[in-house]
């Protein structure tokens, strides 16, 4: 699961409405790092928006209370998982509420999902927000950054010092 959509968000909590850790991969990544990540991390099946693919009849194990699980790209020799549990969601999501009082506020999902801070960004929904999933082909077009902005009427949004100096640029 990595690309940013509607079906994505709904697999992610289905996933952990079943339990399960969610674990989001990027398309682009190679298939040797692929298999490597799909052995470390003992997934039992692959979601993404049109199908579901069962590996196998093994049993899922993963570390208790997991809620999803990110990996590394693996640059210094193989991928390696951290494993985020439930309750560093819920502890994240209420650091963000006592220091920013989100009620009902549009919150842009700008990063990847396979960036742990698309995690502060889809759990919003949780609390009364909207998201809107920010495409990756318009991060870095200042013009149809700010337009896709202003359209879905963003309140919130997360960015890197480095987008964010590109847009201050551009204007």
């Amino acid at each position: 699961i990595d690309r940013k959509s509607i079906e994505t968000v709904v697999n992610i909590f289905s996933i952990l409405i079943m339990n399960s850790a969610y674990l989001p991969i990027s398309p682009d990544i190679s298939k040797i790092k692929l298999k490597k990540i799909m052995a470390h991390s003992k997934m039992h099946g692959i979601v993404d928006d049109e199908n579901i693919t069962k590996l196998g009849n093994q049993t899922y194990e993963t570390h208790i209370h997991s809620g999803y699980i990110l990996y590394t790209s693996g640059t210094s020799g193989d991928p390696k998982g951290v494993y985020i549990g439930y309750k560093s969601i819920e502890w994240l999501i209420a650091s963000l509420r006592e220091r920013i009082p989100f009620n009902q506020f549009v919150v842009g999902v700008n990063g990847p999902l396979t960036f742990d801070t698309s995690v502060k960004q889809l759990f919003q929904i949780l609390y009364g927000n909207t998201i809107a999933l920010v495409p990756e082909k318009i991060k870095f077009n200042t013009d149809k950054f700010f337009e896709f902005v202003t359209l879905s009427e963003i309140e919130i949004i997360d960015m890197t010092p480095s987008l964010w100096s590109l847009h201050q640029i551009s204007l």
